[in-house]
């Protein structure tokens, strides 16, 4: 049976594309920065999408899946 935890890889990079459209924004570049908010809006959008969920077996925190625990 697998532990699993959160995979926050998508928010994370989708964070720093609203880093980089905030510096194209102050260099007043608004074309660079709308292209740069596209992206990280599919990356949230993928996030949102899926469950976000991998396995970690090298964690003692976590959680299992429902359908992986025997209820009987």
């Amino acid at each position: 049976m697998h532990t699993y935890t959160h995979d926050y890889t998508k928010p994370s990079r989708a964070e720093a594309w609203l880093y980089e459209a905030q510096e194209a924004l102050r260099r007043d570049d608004t074309h660079m920065a709308a292209e740069i908010i596209g992206k990280a809006r599919a990356e949230l959008q993928e996030y949102l999408a899926q469950d976000n969920m991998i396995p970690d077996d090298d964690t003692a925190s976590g959680w299992y899946r429902a359908q992986d625990v025997d209820n009987k």
